[in-house]
């Protein structure tokens, strides 16, 4: 039997509402966003280890989230990709976080399986589209090896360090959130890890936000 990507949401929300797990628009609790870059460039897509490690990271990160507080599991990539506008969203109950964690893990363990690569990565447009609940001090995991590739800057000139990334702009609102990148630079030359690296650092502390990376 062949699943598809709907039908392993769909699965795995009937479970947990059996579980507990509710879904909630609650906005006063933290919001733990995971985006998950499906650019072809991330080895999350093709290399089965990094995508275990950077689950890991993931499952590691819940242990932060109280009871009410919300996951939010988004796809990031082309601009106009009608998958990305899909999500998983998970509440952690009094008794349930075990099973939080091994949907979450199931998730996105199988999601490379069952996405399409795609040829954009637009990290920038994200954040300048979504406001992740930062006033509760909420955590944004990006899964992506960083190399932002889109119309705001050339990738090749990114890694290069002739082109930074542009200053965040009044609509971007992750003051009070930690972003946290899990396989920036995977895949690169350590100088170019280190590059990628600086630039974000810059651009997520001028947006008011605590930046960390795990480089993989």
């Amino acid at each position: 039997m062949t699943f598809t990507r709907k039908s392993i949401v769909a699965l795995i929300g009937a479970g947990l509402l059996s579980l507990g797990i509710a879904f909630s628009n609650h906005v006063e609790a933290k919001t733990l966003t995971v985006l998950v870059d499906v650019s072809k460039s991330n080895p999350y897509l093709t290399n089965e280890a990094m995508s275990k490690a950077m689950t890991l990271q993931v499952i590691d990160a819940l242990s932060t989230l109280s009871q009410g507080d919300e996951v939010i599991v988004q796809t990031v990539g082309s601009l106009h990709a009608s998958q990305n506008l899909e999500n998983l969203r998970l509440v952690i109950k009094r008794h349930n976080r075990q099973s939080v964690s091994k949907a979450l893990a199931k998730y996105l363990l199988t999601l490379p399986k069952q996405v399409e690569a795609q040829g954009s990565t637009n990290l920038i447009a994200w954040f300048g589209r979504h406001a992740p609940n930062c006033e509760a001090g909420s955590i944004v995991i990006v899964l992506s090896d960083a190399i932002e590739a889109s119309e705001y800057v050339d990738s090749a000139s990114l890694l290069s360090g002739k082109q930074a990334l542009p200053e965040p702009h009044q609509y971007v609102a992750l003051k009070g959130c930690t972003v946290r990148f899990i396989g920036l630079g995977a895949g690169r030359s350590d100088k170019e890890a280190h590059t990628l690296r600086q630039a974000w650092q810059r651009y997520i502390e001028l947006a008011g936000a605590e930046f960390k990376a795990v480089l993989l």
